[in-house]
């Protein structure tokens, strides 16, 4: 029953992604020959066998003290790593504490085999769990999770130091590699690649894509060399990121207890304003706004219900401002200087 209302519930192709394509480039991604697949399969299978030693991975999570601040691990706490990579935050919440469950998500293969790797040493507190995050409902219900029973959620959004340290997965401007750049490797081997995309698009869709992405990229603060920024719009297009994190921070206020924490750590305003619409209960149909409330329709007059029902905001943030990596951190982990941190509640 909850998964039919949530699906009832949740509109998430709202964000710029392959639905939008004509329908005729669609189906031409679909189609795979299954030699191509298999090669492919043995390959990336190659790529998991020489990386799966966890504990030789060498991953600074970004930002861990003040996850462990606002996360407050305790004894008995169940928490949901939304973004495991390779485990890096997890792994520090399970220090910080004992009795401490996990279930470890990610769409990554290589990352879950370090999960699978992670729950060895930790059996019956870590839960690896391979998929997306609109994924996440059918997997807990395995484990019969329900509702209001959640006592935080970690989102580290973007891609982890694991997938742009190995070139194979095409997701580094400095590293050789096929421009594949898709999180979830060969899982969904229908689903095209950036070099795939780039070869069936069209001219018009691509300048499209490029508008969206590009023009946020924009309003970082910061110059970002048109390279990087056309690197990063194929990447949040091919795997669908945007309308992914919607969705993750929707599952997220279902299953958080009252008082449970929301943790979020975003890399650009793209993210970051997703973040910050469902913070102040600007969404539509369960879709983050574009802009503003105050600016969406400033010539609406509202109902008293309909005001009551935009005051109705179901999370309080825990510090005043965003937070951002202190300087010595950034110098230890360069890969964190453009991070900014959100902590939230669950008030209702």
């Amino acid at each position: 029953m909850l998964l039919k209302k949530m699906n009832n519930m949740i509109h998430i192709y709202r964000y710029c992604s392959m639905k939008y394509l004509s329908r005729n480039i669609y189906y031409l991604f679909r189609k795979q020959n299954d030699i191509i697949y298999l090669k492919n399969s043995r390959k990336y299978s190659k790529i998991i066998n020489e990386n799966d030693n966890i504990e030789n991975t060498s991953h600074i999570p970004v930002m861990v003290n003040e996850v462990l601040h606002y996360l407050e691990p305790s004894p008995g706490k169940i928490f949901v790593d939304m973004t495991f990579g390779a485990g890096g935050h997890s792994m520090k919440i399970l220090e910080s504490s004992p009795n401490i469950k996990i279930f470890a998500l990610d769409r990554d293969p290589i990352a879950h085999q370090f999960a699978l790797k992670l729950s060895e040493k930790y059996p019956e507190q870590i839960i690896p769990l391979l998929g997306r995050f609109s994924e996440l409902p059918q997997l807990l219900c395995k484990y019969k999770v329900n509702v209001n029973s959640i006592d935080g959620f970690l989102f580290d959004f973007g891609c982890s130091s694991m997938q742009l340290d190995i070139g194979e997965r095409g997701f580094s401007l400095s590293k050789d590699g096929p421009l594949d750049m898709r999180m979830d490797g060969f899982r969904y081997p229908q689903e095209p690649t950036a070099a795939e995309v780039l070869k069936e698009i069209t001219e018009e869709d691509l300048a499209f894509i490029l508008k969206i992405y590009e023009k946020r990229f924009d309003q970082l603060g910061r110059f970002t060399h048109c390279a990087t920024k056309t690197f990063q719009a194929l990447r949040i297009f091919v795997n669908n990121e945007l309308n992914e994190i919607n969705y993750g921070i929707i599952i997220a206020g279902f299953y958080l207890k009252t008082n449970g924490r929301l943790i979020t750590i975003s890399f650009h305003s793209l993210e970051d304003t997703i973040v910050k619409r469902h913070m102040s209960a600007n969404i539509t149909e369960t879709v983050a706004n574009k802009i503003p409330l105050k600016f969406s329709d400033y010539g609406k007059h509202y109902t008293l219900t309909e005001m009551k029902a935009l005051n109705r905001i179901p999370w309080k943030m825990l510090h005043k401002h965003v937070i951002t990596p202190t300087e010595e951190e950034i110098n230890k982990n360069p890969r964190s200087r453009s991070a900014k941190f959100r902590a939230i509640t669950k008030v209702i």
